[in-house]
């Protein structure tokens, strides 16, 4: 079964894990729906992006076009199928793990900078997940992020992280 057949089971069996729009599609891999195409092809171009630059992020696979019926008519969603990280909020964690975390949050979103990349919805360790088996931070949700207007609108995001990482501390 191909990825976009795995995708369609798991939509009607409402196979969805902690959040409605992610559905778990066997093997490791996770089906996540887009609000629209343009978001889609966003959230991929920066997960292969920044996947091969090195960042920690989920490996992505491909863009799926789905149509959902509905009762008056048929629906059209975007999906990402991407690699499963299994993983929890920084804020979830304690003590040395934490902070374990924080300081890997702060140097991946420093490399998504140093790509001129601005990590819109990102602050206080948003659109992260840690593994603590692996004790692997990773980056995830990147549909709203953008190349910068201009450098003042990147040196906000440095400034909004070297804030958030002192908020941690406290």
């Amino acid at each position: 079964m191909d990825l976009k057949e795995r995708l369609e089971d798991a939509v009607l069996a409402r196979r969805n894990l902690n959040h409605y729009s992610i559905y778990d599609l066997g093997a490791g891999v996770v089906g996540k729906r887009c609000h629209d195409e343009d978001k889609a092809r966003n959230e991929y171009h920066y997960g292969t992006f920044l996947k091969e630059q090195g960042v920690a992020v989920p490996k992505m696979h491909e863009i799926v076009q789905y149509t959902e019926r509905i009762l008056k008519g048929e629906v059209i969603t975007w999906f990402i199928i991407m690699e499963r990280i299994e993983g929890g909020n920084i804020s979830s964690l304690r003590n040395a793990q934490r902070r374990e975390a924080e300081r890997q949050y702060r140097r991946e979103l420093e490399k998504v900078l140093d790509l001129g990349i601005c990590p819109v919805d990102s602050d206080y360790g948003g659109n992260s997940l840690f593994c603590e088996e692996s004790d692997k931070l990773y980056l995830i949700d990147f549909e709203c992020w953008h190349n910068p207007k201009n450098r003042e609108e990147l040196n906000q995001f440095y400034r909004r992280i070297r804030r958030d990482f002192l908020i941690f501390k406290s």
